[in-house]
């Protein structure tokens, strides 16, 4: 593994699609997605049937995400940006109403919410730059080579965020002359401190979206408000799609 894989932009040409939405990820990076097809919720039906409980979440993405991505082969996403563009996607393919219920912890009410993914995820566009560790200059960038990195990061069972920060890496002191092995053992040697302050930074540069929203119940003899975190959104998917 060298600097070079990690760097290398592979040639891809587009070809034209119906119904394209852009989406602005950083400020060197938009991607454009299309709806889901009746073949795509065939392949999904399939890969539930298949592959059952051993279905994994890059073969969901795999479909999804990246198969509805224009050139999807030759673009590289974060977690958090591909829980955003499957977000967009699915906004566009079958509704951008969410629904869901909840129940307050003070007095049991059960309270029902609807709103759109603009009201569920509050974006912030990312914006690559350099910070200092250790007395050398950390340039971050966009990603240049995609397979490289979906092959490795879709391996790491530990510390997949540092692996996604390294993979990022530009260049050290304006040079390439590294690999992944070396950067990940820097990142071993480093104090926590200077990892997390390093992480943090990264982070500050990065797309990310806010998946907490705080609601009001609805019960008008409660004043309780409650925070609910939308790691997971529920009834995202149709389900017709499970039939």
């Amino acid at each position: 593994m060298t600097s070079t894989d990690m760097n290398i932009t592979p040639t891809t040409t587009t070809p034209e699609v119906q119904g394209v939405v852009t989406v602005k990820l950083t400020e060197t990076k938009s991607v454009q997605i299309r709806p889901w097809k009746g073949g795509d919720r065939k392949k999904f039906k399939k890969l539930i049937r298949t592959e059952g409980s051993e279905i994994t979440e890059k073969m969901v993405t795999d479909l999804l995400v990246y198969g509805c991505i224009v050139n999807g082969d030759s673009i590289a996403l974060t977690s958090s940006e591909l829980k955003y563009i499957l977000a967009k996607i699915r906004e566009i393919s079958v509704s951008d109403i969410i629904e869901f219920t909840w129940t307050c912890e003070e007095c049991e009410h059960e309270n029902n919410e609807s709103l759109t993914f603009d009201e569920l995820y509050s974006p912030k566009i990312g914006n690559y730059s350099t910070t200092q560790l250790q007395g050398k200059s950390i340039k971050f960038g966009e990603i240049k080579n995609a397979k490289f990195y979906k092959t490795h990061i879709s391996k790491v069972e530990e510390e997949s965020n540092i692996v996604d920060m390294v993979l990022h890496i530009d260049s050290v002191d304006d040079g390439q002359d590294f690999t992944l092995d070396s950067l990940l053992e820097w990142m071993d040697d480093i104090s926590t401190k200077e990892q997390d302050r390093l992480y943090n930074e990264y982070q500050a540069m990065s797309f990310n979206i806010t998946e907490v929203k705080k609601f009001k119940c609805k019960n008008k003899d409660c004043d309780h408000e409650e925070d609910y975190n939308f790691e997971e959104i529920p009834d995202f998917f149709p389900p017709s799609w499970f039939i």
